[in-house]
């Protein structure tokens, strides 16, 4: 067997769907001449084997059991997205004895030789795609846009979440996009994962010292810290134990030692280590924005789901526990000492900082005034909805509905919330957070990367189990000790009652204390009852002053206020909701 064989996009492509594959490989030979000028003299190699080592770095992500639930068509534009998504690097000019690149926009560039906007066809480039359908040439661009961040008019665009201008057109990646032969290609999950794949090709093989020394008079200054942070780092490893997928950056202690004791121009240890973790930093800023993408509910029916964390293993000669603790701790700090040798990185680590010091000063504050904001703008807060219980199954007319989809698909809303949750239950000793229904499943592993355990959900009996398994990870939930039960909104208890009594039907050996988590709660009584449920040791709402009632259809038909009836016949049936 091969090495990653079981991880590998090619040789499941080969194995399940021959005619894609030889198209594939048909691509390959078109865009091999464009790799091999992909990389400007003086940059670390963005040519063919980068392209190889991004594929397997896709594989091991995914794992052997997730990539078997991508469909053939998925592994196609995948495996072209990886092929296609640094064509853009070949963009650059020369300025007398100096090489400018537009490494920048690489991404866009990339985007526009794939697929042409205007047109909406194939791009300059030239590759094929099953009948020459835009649909395919879309989605291979889209995973090339998304790949990484540009800036436009001097913000810096997320292009895997948010809206960018390309060419006078406002292009965004999408959830899905439908082929021909009605199936869906979740290209955000398919982007999310080549940005991160990408982004942890960060080793030694990618920069090698002999050409180094053989470029060293092309080196632009921006490129110099990446020679060096990829010399750095011996080997990536990625390990998956059950829903969370471990990336390990292993540091080339040879090389440390070798930098420490150089007699020409030694570097301190000091400076190297700080190198490895602003490296580690920016991988866990990607996976931040990756895990909110593959926890998205959609993807949830072909068993998508995955968690994704970083960090450095130390070896305890070179780089030491002791080390570890220091620079994992006050690494923002030092980084910001290093001004002069990394400004760009500095800057960076300046503004992120600033960020995480205003949502630690007042996170609540920044919650309600979000929530005001929403309300404002957007009608967070409805004056009526006539929709569908999950905790009763029957149609409900509910005054007051709060539609927190709105805020769970924020991503600036999301993150607060999360941030107020991981402040109340951080020293919980949580071994697992439990997401109920299908906001939990946006919840719960946002805060569980930040806690460090373990993540799960289960859905109620009324929701649409087609598109979610009924219980995915039961093993994880039975072995748990201290559980953090996380859900959007409780009013009448009666769901959280019933997920804490399948919780410990589960967990009969091993489950001690129940902390439970909601961001709206209609009242202090609903509070007490759960707190009164066996093994239940706190019950945590965000907000206890959105006060909502709900109406069956006997009560609201004996409504003789003709005014109140109005606002809920105003309101179509709301059938969905998270």
């Amino acid at each position: 067997m091969k090495p990653f064989e079981e991880e590998s996009c090619k040789e499941l492509l080969e194995k399940n769907a021959k005619k894609l594959y030889n198209q594939y490989l048909g691509n390959y030979e078109v865009v091999e001449p464009i790799l091999n000028i992909s990389t400007p003299p003086g940059f670390t190699y963005h040519g063919k084997d980068h392209i190889e080592m991004v594929e397997q770095y896709v594989g091991r992500l995914l794992g052997p059991k997730r990539i078997k639930k991508l469909t053939n068509e998925e592994l196609f534009i995948l495996l072209m997205g990886v092929l296609c998504h640094d064509v853009g690097m070949a963009e650059y000019k020369t300025d007398g004895e100096n090489y400018i690149s537009d490494r920048e926009n690489h991404n866009i560039n990339s985007f526009l030789r794939v697929y042409d906007l205007s047109k909406n066809t194939t791009g300059p480039i030239g590759i094929n795609v099953p009948s020459n359908n835009s649909k395919y040439f879309q989605s291979i661009a889209l995973l090339c846009l998304g790949h990484r961040d540009h800036k436009e008019n001097g913000k810096k665009i997320c292009t895997l979440m948010d809206p960018c201008t390309i060419n006078d057109h406002i292009v965004s990646i999408p959830n899905t996009v439908s082929l021909p032969n009605n199936s869906d290609v979740h290209v955000k999950y398919l982007a999310a994962i080549l940005r991160l794949a990408d982004e942890i090709d960060v080793t030694n093989q990618r920069a090698p010292k002999d050409v180094e020394m053989l470029l060293k008079d092309f080196i632009p200054d921006e490129a110099k810290r990446h020679w060096c942070t990829h010399q750095l780092i011996e080997k990536v490893e990625i390990k998956h134990e059950h829903a969370l997928t471990k990336i390990l950056l292993y540091p080339d202690k040879e090389e440390i030692k070798a930098r420490i004791t150089d007699k020409v121009q030694p570097i301190s240890k000091k400076q190297l280590l700080r190198l490895i973790f602003s490296r580690r930093k920016k991988i866990e800023e990607e996976i931040s924005i990756v895990n909110k993408v593959t926890w998205v509910p959609t993807l949830t029916d072909v068993g998508l789901e995955a968690c994704y964390s970083i960090s450095i293993v130390y070896d305890n000669d070179v780089v030491t526990e002791a080390d570890f603790n220091e620079y994992q701790k006050d690494v923002d700090k030092q980084l910001t000492e290093e001004l002069n040798l990394h400004p760009q990185q500095a800057l960076d680590n300046e503004e992120s900082k600033e960020f995480a010091q205003e949502m630690k000063k007042k996170p609540l504050d920044s919650f309600n005034e979000e929530l005001q904001r929403l309300k404002r703008d957007q009608n967070l807060l409805e004056t009526g909805s006539f929709k569908f219980s999950f905790e009763t199954g029957k149609n409900e007319y509910t005054q007051y509905f709060i539609n927190t989809q709105l805020l769970l698909t924020n991503r600036n809303t999301l993150d607060i919330i999360t941030n107020i949750f991981w402040e109340h239950f951080s020293n919980k000793d949580i071994d697992c957070v439990i997401g109920i229904g299908k906001a939990g499943i946006i919840l719960a592993p946002n805060l569980s990367l930040k806690l460090k355990c373990n993540s799960s959900y289960l859905i109620s009996k009324w929701e649409d189990t087609s598109s979610v398994d009924w219980e995915k990870r039961v093993s994880v939930i039975e072995s748990a000790k201290n559980v953090l039960v996380l859900l959007d909104v409780i009013s009448t208890g009666t769901v959280t009652r019933e997920n804490i009594e399948r919780i410990k039907k589960k967990n009969e050996t091993h489950l001690k204390n129940i902390y439970v988590g909601t961001i709206f709660c209609t009242n202090n009584t609903i509070i007490e009852k759960i707190e009164k449920e066996d093994k239940v040791k706190e019950m945590f709402s965000i907000n206890n002053d959105f006060q909502f009632r709900t109406y069956s259809q006997e009560e609201y038909d004996n409504i003789e206020n003709e005014k109140f009836r109005k606002e809920f016949e105003l309101l179509p049936l709301r059938k969905n909701r998270l």
